[in-house]
């Protein structure tokens, strides 16, 4: 038995690939990843043993871009994850490259599937529902095996209700693309959906007119101070020029009367 906090997500992590690398070129399914990690975590508590199941997933759906050895095969809603010595043996996007290899793989697969069907895992968007319920930021902003980030997901599945919610955290991702080159408004398929969005991208433009008009009042007002530094330079050099003036009519001043007294003395000698 392992005592391993549930809420480090990083010992969980390294619990997960302790299971994979043990069994090294072999795909093994989301539920035996889950299996041999809890019973390794011997828990009694039910409660903890399903939010373990979120966990492993959560880990598992990221994995891929953590570690370079580590391919995902989605097969009927199932995760297969497989440390493998080749990176090229399987690719994420394609494992119809190695023909021969594909055929052994789904048919292991297939028996695994008949065999844990009845086995109940959460969902793609349970999982993504449980990182935003609980605020699991280290997840927030990561993409899975398919490069879709948690938005992606929420636009697929129309949950409008979570991303009004959490925009504030999940507007970054807006900019992010899939594996595919799509962006997260690329995957909407509800006219609520694209209402939403397009009511939000409104106010943004509504926004940025107005930062225009803020921006120009604060040229304008640039402009006028600069006008006003203008003039008080002007009157700043008129007033040394003054200065000047004096001091130069003070020296000629003193310099006349030593004149004049130096040809007094000499007249008189």
């Amino acid at each position: 038995m392992t005592t391993v906090d549930l809420n480090n997500l990083q010992l969980l992590e390294t619990e997960c690939m302790k299971v994979l690398t043990s069994k090294r070129d072999t795909y093994l399914s989301q539920f035996e990843v889950y299996n041999l990690v809890s019973e390794k975590l011997d828990l009694k508590d039910p409660i903890e043993k399903e939010r373990l199941k979120y966990k492993i997933l959560m880990i598992l759906r990221c994995l891929s871009n953590v570690y370079d050895y580590v391919n995902i095969i989605n097969k009927n809603n199932i995760l297969y994850i497989g440390f493998m010595s080749d990176t090229n043996t399987n690719t994420n996007n394609d494992i119809n490259k190695n023909i021969d290899i594909n055929i052994n793989i789904n048919k292991e697969l297939d028996k695994q599937i008949n065999n844990e069907k009845t086995i109940d895992m959460p969902t793609d968007i349970s999982v993504i529902n449980f990182i935003l319920d609980n605020n699991i930021t280290e997840f927030i902003y990561q993409n899975d095996y398919l490069g879709n980030n948690i938005l992606h997901y929420l636009i697929m599945h129309n949950d409008l209700n979570r991303i009004d919610t959490h925009f504030s955290k999940l507007m970054t991702l807006l900019e992010k693309k899939n594996e595919k080159g799509q962006f997260p408004i690329e995957l909407i398929n509800d006219i609520k959906t694209s209402n939403y969005f397009l009511s939000l991208y409104y106010l943004k433009f509504q926004e940025n007119q107005k930062d225009f008009l803020n921006i120009y009042v604060m040229l304008d007002e640039l402009y006028a101070s600069n006008i006003n530094i203008k003039n008080r330079i002007a009157e700043l050099k008129i007033i040394n020029i003054i200065y000047l003036l004096i001091f130069f009519s003070y020296v000629l001043y003193n310099n006349m009367n030593s004149i004049t007294i130096f040809f007094n003395e000499f007249l008189e000698y």
